[in-house]
């Protein structure tokens, strides 16, 4: 089974590899789908992903974001963020999500982009009293039926 880090960004990341992503593999069918969020610290200033840009641009290279680590989906979504919003923040790679969630708790990093499940299972978001504060959805979670987010 491949994933998007096997079949499209190693492919990017390293000149050679042991494998060809399109020759080498044949698609059988989708087993998932797993969308990418942007959550944030309730104690930052910015209450929508329209505030976060206004103070990414008022404020280059002051917003911290999170990932589970360089080259990663959730590093890349951060990175395309980014360059579409024509901000500049400052990428804090983790090694995996779990720390990267316990210091967007501890309003080390302000806000971090992760999968919907890894924020499920830390159980953050449903209950307004431990949520992190503040959900964006990307566009696949937002057409999505089943999307549990507020």
């Amino acid at each position: 089974m491949g994933t998007v880090g096997t079949h499209a960004i190693n492919a990017a990341l390293y000149k050679k590899m042991p494998f060809d992503p399109i020759k080498d593999f044949a698609p059988l069918t989708r087993v998932a789908n797993v969308p990418n969020l942007l959550v944030a610290n309730p104690a930052q200033p910015y209450k929508s992903v329209k505030e976060l840009i206004a103070y990414a641009k008022a404020n280059p290279g002051k917003v911290n974001f999170g990932s589970s680590g360089n080259g990663s989906s959730i590093h890349l979504s951060g990175e395309l963020f980014k360059s579409l919003a024509k901000v500049d923040m400052v990428h804090v790679p983790y090694k995996g999500s779990a720390p990267a969630v316990t210091d967007l708790l501890g309003n080390q990093i302000g806000i971090m982009f992760d999968n919907m499940p890894e924020e499920s299972a830390q159980g953050l978001f449903g209950d307004p009293e431990k949520a992190l504060g503040r959900f964006f959805p990307s566009s696949t979670c937002a057409a999505a039926s089943w999307c549990p987010l507020p």
